[in-house]
């Protein structure tokens, strides 16, 4: 999906857009981009198949484009939004919501359309899987909460039994205290009975003298006995006592054990909060957005003051969702810096061998050379392959036609070059790889079958511009490059079935276009130089970012330390 802008005053058309494989599950992962020309229907639709391309086609298609502009693509939406906004103006991040809200009030007839163009915005395309990872949030927060709910009752139902539990004990203690003061009163009520009836003995003994030794002997032993009674009465009174005061003991203990637990948990929360907040304060980068984590440092502080732990469970939310943007967004970085560095690896390489006279072809191209000169040295003891570009010279004076008749032949450039008498071996050979695997776009150039005939070439076209090293070359030139003619402006190109003007617009088949002229130069001697220049100026953009990318890495290195609540 894409829409073409035009620039007023440039009068240049852009194009900004998205793409995404979208399946039946309706699943798909957005790729932003933007053109710095209108869009080329062969994008969309494979002018062989008629088919739409995948994202991975279309890919393919754009590197391969000859186009100058080519397809951008954006890995995040906020980048591609940023980018996008700045064709605009610069516009504000907050234009969208704020146009919405300067509207002039109207009476809502339609509840539907209102919401639809001002509260929903379901013409932009939903972000199905942020919206996915909030509901899935959302619902972790749901089931954690009737977890915590389910323990809450369980304590409550534990806190119930243990009360009734005590309340059994008391009244246990209490019957077994009644029972046994039943019993005292018992043994006292005795004790009472006993001394009474030796107040009535001690009478009869006065009335009965000869008794009195028996008498006193049964004092002594009823003494006795009221002795032993009193001391058991005494024990039994304290083995109830006791018993109570052990009730009492243990109760107390399991409290103090609860209070202490209760204590240490509630220490373990502050002070894992504690540090959380001494990592925020201490390590958050002053580039780094710091709203949420003072959002966390007021609740802490609220927490401290008050000494209640209310919304813990909401800090510990926030904190969280802090932590895994972070852990996000570092991820991202580290991947960029790591794809930053094969890049640089590259251009590093190709330096070496720029700065050795090597200029980089494509690896297909050069391997396929370096096996046909071995296949021809040892059938034939002469192996020598080149380049068409090596056979090239431009003319002096005409070097500002470099980039425009590069960007014509496009892939021609790189043609193998062997002499007449050998191309059938070269074909062979051609032939022979290609039973080992796909070697598709080489071309060898058969400068026999090219040389039957003369080819001339117009006294105005850019055949005129470059020069082969050698009659044969110049002849295979012509036929390139004679009819197609060099025009000083755009509106010239017309008069001609084939124009090109400097600045690389091409006139054939009755259509203008630009072709791409930002690509590797071969033609010429000074064509070494200049891509050396170039692939310099390359590698310190990209030693750049990668210093740019590792700043901002290190500014969130503090995330590894903090963590939230289990």
């Amino acid at each position: 999906m894409a829409a073409e802008f035009v620039e007023s005053d440039s009068n240049k058309y852009f194009t900004a857009g998205l793409l995404a494989d979208c399946g039946e599950n309706l699943q798909y992962v957005p790729h932003w981009f933007i053109k710095e020309s209108v869009l080329d229907e062969a994008f969309f639709i494979d002018p062989e198949t008629q088919l739409p391309r995948s994202y991975s086609e279309l890919v393919q298609y754009n590197a391969a484009s000859l186009e100058e502009n080519t397809l951008k693509f954006y890995s995040t939406d906020k980048e591609y939004r940023r980018m996008a906004a700045s064709r605009f103006g610069q516009l504000r991040n907050d234009f969208r919501r704020l146009l919405k809200q300067s509207m002039t009030f109207n009476p809502v007839k339609n509840i539907a359309d209102f919401l639809t163009e001002f509260v929903s915005d379901q013409e932009n395309k939903v972000n199905v899987t942020e919206m996915q990872n909030s509901i899935r949030y959302y619902n972790q927060l749901v089931a954690q909460t009737e977890e915590i709910k389910d323990k809450i009752s369980g304590l409550e139902e534990i806190v119930t039994k243990s009360k009734s539990y005590a309340q059994k004990r008391f009244t246990i203690s209490q019957q077994e205290f009644v029972i046994e003061r039943a019993q005292l009163d018992e043994l006292v009520e005795k004790e009472a009975q006993l001394k009474n009836e030796v107040q009535q003995n001690l009478l009869k003994l006065k009335d009965h003298g000869d008794d009195l030794a028996i008498q006193q002997r049964e004092k002594a032993q009823r003494e006795q006995l009221a002795a032993e009674l009193n001391d058991q009465r005494g024990k039994l009174a304290a083995v109830a006592w006791k018993s109570i005061q052990e009730e009492k003991i243990t109760s107390a203990d399991h409290e103090l054990q609860g209070i202490q637990k209760n204590t240490q948990n509630a220490q373990t929360i502050f002070h894992q909060f504690s540090q959380n907040l001494k990592v925020m304060e201490q390590n958050t980068p002053e580039n780094v957005s710091k709203g949420e984590q003072s959002k966390i440092s007021q609740g802490i502080a609220t927490i401290r003051a008050q000494g209640v732990c209310a919304d813990l469970i909401g800090l510990n939310s926030q904190l969280f969702q802090f932590i895994e943007n972070k852990k996000e967004q570092q991820w991202q970085i580290n991947h960029e810096i790591q794809l930053l560095a094969g890049k640089i690896a590259k251009a590093k390489t190709e330096i070496t061998g720029l700065e050795k006279g090597i200029k980089p072809v494509p690896e297909k191209e050069a391997t396929f050379r370096k096996g046909l000169v071995s296949f021809l040295e040892k059938k034939f003891g002469n192996g020598r392959v080149t380049f068409l570009f090596e056979e090239l010279e431009f003319v002096p004076g005409e070097e500002s036609w470099e980039k425009a008749i590069e960007a014509y032949l496009g892939n021609q450039k790189n043609y193998l070059v062997v002499e007449p008498k050998l191309y059938q071996a070269a074909l062979d050979y051609y032939q022979q790889v290609q039973k080992n695997g796909e070697v598709a776009g080489i071309g060898i150039i058969n400068l026999k079958k090219v040389n039957e005939v003369t080819y001339g070439a117009k006294e105005k076209s850019v055949a005129k511009k470059v020069q082969g090293k050698n009659s044969l070359i110049q002849n295979y030139l012509n036929y390139l490059l004679g009819r197609v003619i060099a025009c000083d402006t755009v509106e010239e190109l017309e008069q001609y079935p084939i124009g090109l003007t400097r600045d690389g617009f091409l006139y054939q088949g009755f259509v203008t276009k630009r072709l791409k002229l930002k690509i590797k130069y071969f033609i010429g001697s000074g064509s070494l130089q200049g891509q050396l220049n170039e692939a310099r100026e390359e590698l310190t953009s990209l030693k750049q970012q990668q210093t740019s990318l590792e700043k901002e890495a290190a500014g969130l290195a503090f995330i590894k330390e903090m963590r939230a609540l289990d």
